[in-house]
């Protein structure tokens, strides 16, 4: 079903599962799957999407405070992942366009609404905050990206940033060889607490 490009369908077959932890990992596989294996990002976004969806709904279900956190943070895990996958930087062979830049943007923002959500510390934060950045700045908002980015690292943020180069340039990805600087290397970089790693690359 995937394959032939009906999601909905795809999704209504995984969320019929009646273990919903279950099905809520069968949905991280298939936005994995088709990241990795279709290498689709707008097929990816649409389940990530329907995935955070179905696990905000068991979280709100759930009879116990600790099981509605769990699904919650799947969920903000998942609408993570799916986010950074979007960013043109990391050279996977995978297809990536304005639109699905934008839609990235939007998944981090969504799970960094849900880190504050959930409590959870600095870390999370800063790492959320980093990946709302770097999607900043590859749709060419780069004020904004630079103070994003600025948030996590007060005393060196900015300056850093334009003293690689990112004062001035429009970025129009996956164009990144116009910078004066490797994104992946020299962006990740910046981030202080231990960098940003996704868990594959994936989206699960």
């Amino acid at each position: 079903m995937l394959a032939a490009g009906n999601v909905s369908a795809a999704v209504a077959a995984i969320t019929a599962i009646a273990d919903t932890e279950a099905a809520l990992e069968a949905l991280a596989q298939l936005c994995k799957r088709a990241y990795l294996d279709l290498k689709n990002v707008p097929t990816m976004t649409a389940i990530a999407w329907e995935t955070v969806g179905f696990g905000l709904k068991c979280a709100h279900d759930s009879p116990d405070p600790e099981s509605a956190s769990r699904y919650k943070g799947r969920a903000r895990a998942i609408a993570y992942n799916a986010g950074a996958n979007c960013w043109p930087g990391w050279g996977d062979a995978v297809e990536i366009k304005p639109a699905d830049i934008a839609e990235g943007l939007k998944l981090a923002e969504r799970s960094y609404e849900l880190v504050g959500e959930l409590g959870l510390g600095d870390k999370a934060i800063s790492t959320s905050l980093w990946l709302v950045g770097a999607l900043q700045m590859a749709t060419g908002r780069l004020s904004t990206a630079i103070a994003q980015i600025g948030r996590i690292l007060p005393e060196r943020g900015i300056e850093a940033l334009k003293l690689r180069g990112l004062g001035g340039h429009i970025i129009s990805p996956p164009k990144w060889e116009s910078l004066p600087f490797t994104p992946e290397s020299e962006l990740l970089s910046l981030h202080a607490p231990d960098g940003v790693h996704r868990r594959h690359p994936s989206s699960g």
